[in-house]
This record gives structure tokens, C-alpha cells and sequence, in this order.
């Protein structure tokens, strides 16, 4: 009799184990089935969703409330860029930016795309630019640094601008590392290197050297 439990309980579990791993590998078609409609939306103008529903998409495309696509472009990929309403595309392994009607915004060339402030940056093979949330590029540069409430543009290898939140110029100077921004008793001041020399200089570039030994 106890042969007879032992053989019923690891059938039952055998039986288990089986369904158990059926309902795993079917996981998506029975998903898809409940819930009858894909779940990548973007807002309630605009979705994105696979051209063809498989495990890995072919394609996306932009589509409105009705799920009609919006322009006949496709792309490898889409992510929402916030807090704007873009959207960052992916075609031929290079990104570009889309608004939510499919209008082009920036061209699918460049390698990054990320917010910055309360601007937007792209960055490809050689330079980067500054756009802002209507798509007007303010900067093209060879980097483009955003530091504290700063940016700092290099044009070159050594040539800089330093310019406020608000894109007002504050001053021109020579740095050819990454500009630090450090603050002494109260004041801001550039920590910068050129030619293995390091100064530090104010807004109005004059340079102080008293504050060099701290540093």
C-alpha cells in the first residue's frame, strides 16, 4: 500500500512538472491571447509596435490611435526620450530623433542620444551638437560639457567657451583637459591645464595663483 502512495505522488508530481513547463515555453502566445493588443505605447496620440509580432521584431513603426502607421519610415528600434516628447530611433545601428507626428528631428547618425539640462545632446564619430526641446541646434562643437549649472564648449583640442545655463557667454580660454569647476570662499573659478600647466582663472579670466596651492 505504501508502493502504491509513493507510486501515485511522483506521478502527480511528474504530471505537474510537465504542464508547469508547457505553459512556460507558451508563455507568450498565451499572453498575447489575453491580452489582445500590444502594450508599447508612447502616449495617447502615438505607439510603437513590431511589424510583425514575433519574439524579435523586424521592425517598428510610428502609428497613431488607431494603430495606422504615421509615415512609412521603419526602424530597428524606438525608445521615448523624456522629458520631451521625441522620440529616439534606431536605423542601421545609428540613432536619430523623431516627434511624435513622425516628423524628422534629427537625422539616425549618431551614437548617443541623452538629455542634458534642458537641452538635448547628440554625439557622433565627430562632433556633438546641442539642440533644444523644439529641435533648434544651438551648438556644434567638437564636445559639448555640461558642468554644474555650465556648459563648456570645445571647439577644439585646446580652445573652450564657457557659457551660463541660459547660453550667455562668459568667457573664452584654453583648457586642454576636461575644465573643472571649484568653488573658493563663495567664488566659482576654472581649474584648467594647458601645455602641462595648471592655472586657475575666473570668469573674467584673470588668473590666481594664491588658490593654485589648494589644488
Amino acid at each position: 500500500m505504501i508502493k502504491l502512495e509513493k507510486f501515485i505522488c511522483c506521478f502527480l508530481l511528474a504530471v505537474s512538472f510537465c504542464i508547469a513547463y508547457i505553459l512556460f515555453i507558451n508563455r507568450d502566445i498565451i499572453l498575447d491571447k489575453i491580452s489582445g493588443a500590444d502594450n508599447n505605447e508612447i502616449s495617447n496620440t502615438a505607439s510603437y509596435y513590431p511589424k510583425q509580432r514575433e519574439k524579435a521584431p523586424l521592425f517598428y513603426m510610428l502609428t497613431d490611435e488607431n494603430n495606422n502607421p504615421v509615415s512609412n519610415e521603419t526602424f530597428e528600434s524606438m525608445q521615448k526620450l523624456h522629458p520631451y516628447n521625441y522620440i529616439i530611433v534606431r536605423q542601421n545601428k545609428k540613432l536619430g530623433l523623431i516627434d511624435l507626428n513622425g516628423r524628422r528631428i534629427l537625422p539616425s547618425e549618431y551614437n548617443r542620444i541623452i538629455p542634458s539640462g534642458r537641452y538635448i545632446k547628440a554625439v557622433n564619430d565627430n562632433n556633438e551638437i546641442l539642440i533644444d526641446k523644439d529641435g533648434r541646434e544651438i551648438f556644434s562643437a567638437k564636445q559639448i560639457i555640461k558642468v554644474q549649472n555650465y556648459y563648456i564648449i570645445k571647439h577644439n583640442l585646446s580652445d573652450c567657451t564657457l557659457y551660463s545655463d541660459d547660453l550667455k557667454k562668459l568667457l573664452s580660454y584654453k583648457d586642454e583637459n576636461i575644465t573643472r569647476i571649484i568653488t573658493k570662499n563663495g567664488k566659482q573659478y576654472l581649474l584648467t591645464r594647458i601645455n602641462n600647466n595648471t592655472k586657475i582663472i575666473d570668469f573674467n579670466g584673470k588668473e590666481h595663483k594664491e588658490i593654485l596651492k589648494f589644488y
